[in-house]
């Protein structure tokens, strides 16, 4: 599933910083992750995210 090959792509990208960031983002992008409903809500989440995190210069 596309999102979900994404995701950990996200996942692993936010370890390299500190443990404390990492907790909080981890926990925050897969509180929202399981909320969505569909597949879809999924895909689209996830491409937000991956899409603001190349603009902010993280891959």
């Amino acid at each position: 599933m596309f999102a979900k090959r994404k995701l950990k792509r996200i996942l692993s990208e936010i370890n390299r910083y500190d443990e404390e960031t990492q907790t909080y983002c981890k926990n925050l992008i897969l509180r929202v992750f399981r909320s969505c409903d569909s597949r879809r809500q999924k895909c689209r989440f996830v491409k937000m995210v991956y899409t603001r995190m190349k603009k902010a210069g993280v891959f």
